[in-house]
């Protein structure tokens, strides 16, 4: 069941309304913008992790990475783009489809619930809405998932 509320998706993960929050990383290790930077600020360890996964070569385009910032919660970021950009698409539609279906199949293996901000990777990275939705549509169509529009 997917469903769209108004309201801030770290806030949400923070209160326990969902126990997974999703969003688009770049593979340049910037988390500067947007929910990105959020993340980042609320939650340190998930920039310094999402460092070294790219370090280590753990983090590629298409992937995620689940990170725990609290007992049963965490951070999915998304290898969705791979550089960060304020001008045209950096959203690489087949990378962060892949990375949406790793995120759902760790909702659906923990029997979890999933949170991604309302136009996933079409903000600044630039993406089209009628392409990106569908996808999630898919990829959590057997899963608990609230799109957060703020």
């Amino acid at each position: 069941m997917i469903e769209v509320v108004f309201g801030d998706a770290v806030a949400a993960l923070q209160a326990g309304r969902i126990d997974v929050l999703g969003h688009q990383v770049n593979l340049d290790g910037v988390m500067g913008a947007g929910i990105a930077r959020q993340i980042a600020r609320t939650w340190p360890g998930v920039l310094s992790g999402y460092w070294k996964a790219l370090r280590e070569n753990a983090l590629v385009l298409g992937g995620a990475q689940i990170v725990s910032v609290a007992p049963e919660r965490w951070v999915a970021n998304i290898a969705g783009q791979v550089h960060p950009t304020r001008r045209g698409r950096a959203t690489d539609y087949e990378a962060l489809d892949s990375g949406l279906r790793f995120m759902a199949d760790f909702l659906q293996v923990h029997e979890l619930t999933g949170g991604l901000p309302y136009g996933i990777g079409c903000g600044l990275a630039g993406g089209d809405w009628a392409v990106v939705e569908p996808m999630i549509h898919k990829a959590f169509a057997d899963c608990r998932l609230i799109l957060f529009r703020l």
